[in-house]
């Protein structure tokens, strides 16, 4: 049964800012996710080298992207450090903590996931199983939904 300490317990790692999205739904809205065991919610994923380098080119291409095809967007999530692991907060905890079942995971290209790719090739595989799509921008065909082919 969902309550709300569930809810409470499901922000205690992540940010202000997601833990007031949380609220903001009615329990109910909430309630029937978890019923479902499947909860379709589209995150975006944007991660630059440095500091100097600027979040906004690839957070705006995921925002036009989900605009332009009727997507509701729910946040994007960002990084500024090195993609040569996976040891990046903000994407630690989109991985960890906000990613469900049904799930989709909108990135603007693959090396903005990481830059080695055994590893790379690790997490995709992870997500996979985990049940969340991943759609690259870069990467026309991961757009489509195949199960909506006949």
């Amino acid at each position: 049964m969902f309550t709300f300490w569930n809810a409470h317990s499901y922000t205690d790692y992540v940010s202000n800012n997601v833990l007031k999205q949380v609220y903001e739904h009615p329990i109910k809205y909430v309630w029937n996710y978890e019923q479902e065991g499947v909860f379709n919610i589209y995150y975006g994923y944007h991660r630059t080298s440095t500091l100097e380098q600027h979040l906004d080119r690839g957070i705006n291409e995921i925002a036009e992207y989900c605009n332009a095809n009727g997507i509701h967007l729910e946040k994007v999530y960002t990084d500024q450090l090195t993609g040569k692991n996976f040891d990046r907060p903000r994407y630690t905890v989109l991985r960890d903590d906000i990613l469900r079942n049904g799930d989709s995971l909108i990135i603007t290209e693959l090396d903005r996931l990481g830059r080695n790719k055994r590893d790379t090739l690790k997490e995709l595989q992870h997500l996979r199983d985990k049940g969340v799509r991943v759609m690259i921008l870069e990467i026309p065909t991961t757009l489509q939904d195949l199960t909506k082919l006949d």
